[in-house]
């Protein structure tokens, strides 16, 4: 890890008795394996300095994730609160749009119009919306 975060150079693991190039931690899965793997001098990583320093930017970013929690929730809330008054006046809205063009006895045409102003329509699965009427085709200019 020492060699992975430059503290050391790549060349270091041939005085602690490891391959040059290998990048693998020795196997340290029994007893013997690790009393053959401490056989060599230890590297000192890190210093008690380093810890410090990066316990400190760990808790400080810490504090941070929990005042952006503690803010999040209350706005969510302050959200929430004001919710029910956006979604009553949303159906009110949808409602005067759909009034006004009540007298369009073409659904399609009608649900277009609505949709213009911001109405959106959910169909349930397998029924088609019905197609508005294809507008007819202008005359041809005059030579």
């Amino acid at each position: 890890m020492g060699i992975t975060r430059d503290t050391f150079a790549d060349g270091a693991r041939s005085y602690y008795g490891r391959d040059i190039g290998s990048t693998a931690i020795p196997d340290l899965s029994n007893q013997t394996a690790v009393m053959e793997a401490a056989a060599h001098v230890p590297m000192a990583l890190p210093s008690a300095a380093e810890v410090a320093a990066l316990r400190t930017q760990f808790l400080t970013l810490f504090n941070q994730r929990d005042q952006a929690l503690v803010k999040t929730d209350r706005e969510r809330e302050e959200l929430m609160a004001l919710y029910t008054e956006a979604q009553i006046l949303a159906v009110d809205i949808c409602d005067t749009v759909e009034f006004f063009f009540r007298k369009d006895t073409n659904d399609g045409s009608r649900r277009t119009k609505c949709e213009r102003w911001g109405v959106v329509y959910h169909f349930e699965p397998g029924e088609q919306p019905p197609t508005p009427p294809v507008p007819p085709t202008p005359p041809a200019p005059n030579p």
